[in-house]
């Protein structure tokens, strides 16, 4: 027998090229498909930090010293209408400016905008209150200005300033503030950021808020809502008649009682508000309770910008406020109905009379069984880390400046001086002067009998240099030069207990360079991750995996108009449960039946349970892992990435309804489970082996646990006997 001992890809693929779990659904079964990693592609999305790049009339900008602005006096370098004119007065403060309450400390920011005169030349200061400015001269001819700065404190306000005491008129275009050393592409924010960030991903599924209003654009940030994909987003009919006002603005009538007037106006509708009821208009199709649905709809313009405009559906509003309603542009609002309605209607408050247009008025059922969380305390925090999980122990790894750390009395931190090993300007200076009480330090818990590597990048600022690592078990002193030398220190602790990491300089006065702090359990340093804090973990090298974080103490969520007959069920979870130990702690439960996938009364078992028995499946301990469920009648088991852990002949199915709850109890108020949910799917109909084999490979990938369920093939070939064999390393065979 040969085994050629090389890693080969696969000789069969598993999931076939372009599966996804909605193809599990293909037949209009019940279920549902959460994907927290849906959420990658659009983190990275925004670059320009304002808002009403083109609006500059805009509230959101302060006029300051007799300036005013002329809204769309111009044609700008995209050829539209938009260029607004900035009018100056006969002040050198004259400004309009964008104040920031708080970003980025001492990170490059460059603030760029396009400007030209409408005749002549003039000259503009280009700058930031406290960092300096750059004077341009502006002309007839279209040009991008920049200025770049470095902010101490991130408390920037990019501002265009009369630089002399003479009345001058400029047309103005195109406002960008970003993190960078040089300003790239323009950025169009033409509303608000929300609205700018739904229109260019219009199937985003993770919100902050329960109703959809605000995306998560962020790691760190909760989750309200979390769309289900098994339909594919799909929307239903439209139910607004004549939303669009093709027909002129047929269907829409004045509330009876109202003193506001309306009528046609370029294909859309113009309003004078004279009570808060504007328009109604009958819904095609009622609204039902418990569906989830999306509104949209367009406000052109207002002639008060205090005043509001929103929807509200027969007597009960869709939860909008005023804030949201006060700017032009579209908006995006997604609810589940709390009550049936068959009316629609415009309304209006803020200002006792003004006037407003409003166009393509739309409502939608969303297609699905959406997770939501109403209680803003309760909700999940969305977060990435590596592929291979997390292992270093510490938080704020590149920030030494940070509170986390703490320094002695003589001890200062620089905040990215200098180039890091990654090439990134993150490397801090730490100077400490020979003097008792100079060290930077952090206190982290240990276990007794486990092996702990401290490490951390270090050079010296210039000359040589020497530091000084310890723990308490270990004290090592390294020799620094200008080059950059991964350092540590190794040791096994005696206790359990809380213990000082340290960097020290010992009996002579430092000036280094560090950078990527570590440490992990293990006996030599692996690969560096970045931790920022415990929801953004990256790692060069690997891929990250996305997830949504449950404290264990009462985040949960609940699944919406989720419902099906008696009915096998096939489930796939990509998780991770922290508190197994913790009896009766539930990762799905459905009400109806009572359906339980979690842990039961024996602890750290994972365990099935239905209307009348549990049946204990396999121990675990917390790590993270694909389990899936095939619950049939007279037939149940669970896998464990990719391998049969349990089975059994006595399963009876049951009915889904009711209330079904994410991490905790049907009633989302107990039994709370600690852990992270990578992907979840679940299926009402049984499904094949190879649908299995092609759900658990794409939920193996999604939660970074790919060749733990797939495997790595290796080739036996058997001359004599002619065999060939093809065997993943996780044991079964191709």
């Amino acid at each position: 027998m040969l085994n050629t001992g090389i890693s080969l890809q696969r000789l069969a693929t598993k999931a076939g090229v372009g599966f996804t779990p909605k193809k599990l659904f293909s037949n209009g079964e019940a279920g549902v498909w959460y994907d927290p990693s849906d959420v990658e592609a659009s983190l990275t999305w925004r670059r320009n930090l304002l808002e009403y790049t083109e609006s500059l009339d805009n509230s959101y900008y302060i006029k300051a010293n007799g300036l005013t602005v002329t809204a769309n006096a111009g044609v700008a370098p995209d050829g539209s209408q938009t260029a607004d004119r900035l009018n100056f007065a006969n002040n050198n403060l004259s400004r309009l400016e964008k104040g920031f309450p708080s970003g980025l400390a001492n990170t490059s920011v460059v603030f760029s905008v396009w400007m030209r005169t409408e005749s002549g030349s003039v000259s503009l200061d280009l700058g930031h209150q406290g960092t300096g400015k750059t004077n341009v001269t502006v002309t007839t001819e279209w040009q991008r200005f920049t200025h770049t700065f470095t902010d101490a404190d991130g408390s920037f306000y990019p501002r265009v300033q009369n630089d002399e005491a003479v009345t001058k008129n400029v047309l103005s275009w195109g406002w960008q503030l970003e993190y960078a050393n040089e300003a790239t592409e323009y950025q169009p924010i033409r509303s608000t950021f929300d609205n700018a960030f739904k229109q260019a991903f219009p199937k985003h599924t993770l919100y902050q808020d329960h109703n959809g209003k605000t995306p998560v654009t962020g790691l760190g940030q909760s989750v309200g809502l979390m769309l289900d994909k098994s339909q594919g987003l799909q929307f239903g009919d439209e139910l607004v008649v004549n939303g669009t006002y093709d027909s002129n603005i047929n269907g829409w009538t004045v509330p009876s009682g109202s003193a506001s007037t309306i009528s046609y106006s370029n294909g859309a509708l113009a309003a004078t508000r004279g009570n808060e009821g504007i328009a109604v208009s009958t819904l095609s199709t009622p609204v039902v309770t418990g569906k989830t649905y999306r509104l949209e709809f367009d406000v052109v313009s207002k002639s008060d910008t205090s005043g509001w405009v929103y929807i509200r559906l027969n007597s009960f509003f869709t939860d909008q406020n005023s804030t949201y309603g006060k700017s032009t542009g579209k908006k995006i609002y997604t609810f589940t109905a709390t009550q049936g309605a068959n009316v629609i209607e415009i309304f209006a408050g803020g200002v006792g009379v003004f006037s407003f247009v409003i166009d393509n008025v739309s409502l939608v059922e969303m297609k699905g069984s959406h997770a939501t969380q109403s209680d803003s305390t309760k909700r999940p925090v969305f977060a990435r880390h590596p592929e291979r999980g997390r292992v270093n122990l510490l938080k704020y790894t590149e920030e030494f400046n940070n509170g986390y750390w703490t320094k002695g009395g003589a001890t200062t931190i620089t905040a990215n001086y200098s180039t890091a090993p990654d090439g990134t300007q993150t490397a801090d200076r730490m100077v400490a002067p020979y003097a008792a009480g100079t060290y930077c330090v952090r206190s982290i818990p240990v276990t007794a009998g486990t092996n702990y590597v401290f490490s951390l990048y270090a050079r010296a600022t210039s000359g040589t240099d020497n530091v000084i690592l310890s723990s308490p078990q270990v004290n090592t002193d390294f020799a620094l030069d200008t080059n950059w030398k991964r350092i540590s220190v190794t040791w096994t602790a005696p206790v359990t207990t809380n213990i000082d990491l340290t960097i020290d300089n010992g009996a002579s006065a430092m000036d280094i360079l560090i950078w990527g702090a570590q440490v992990e359990e293990a006996n030599e340093a692996t690969g560096y991750q970045k931790v920022v804090d415990d929801y953004d973990i990256t790692e060069s090298g690997y891929k990250s995996v996305y997830y949504l974080q449950f404290d264990g103490v009462n985040d949960s969520m609940k699944v919406n108009n989720l419902t099906s007959s008696a009915t096998p069920l096939t489930a796939l979870l990509g998780y991770s449960k922290q508190n197994m130990a913790t009896a009766y702690s539930y990762l799905l439960d459905i009400e109806t039946g009572r359906t339980v996938i979690g842990t039961g009364s024996t602890a750290n078992y994972l365990q099935i349970y239905d209307t009348t028995n549990s049946w204990q499946g396999y121990a675990t301990t917390g790590e993270i892992q694909v389990a899936t469920f095939k619950m049939y009648a007279n037939d149940a088991s669970i896998r464990k990435n990719g391998l049969e852990e349990f089975t059994t002949s006595s399963y009876v199915i049951a009915p889904i309804g009711g209330q079904v709850s994410l991490f905790s109890q049907n009633n989302g108020n107990g039994a709370y489970s600690q852990g992270n949910l990578y992907q979840c799917v679940v299926r009402a109909a049984e499904s094949t082996d190879k649908e299995i084999d092609q759900a658990e490979e794409f939920v193996a990938i999604k939660t970074g646990l790919k060749s733990e369920v797939v495997g790595l093939a290796t080739l036996d070939l058997n001359f004599g006997a002619n065999t060939y064999t093809a065997r993943n390393s996780n044991g079964s065979v191709l």
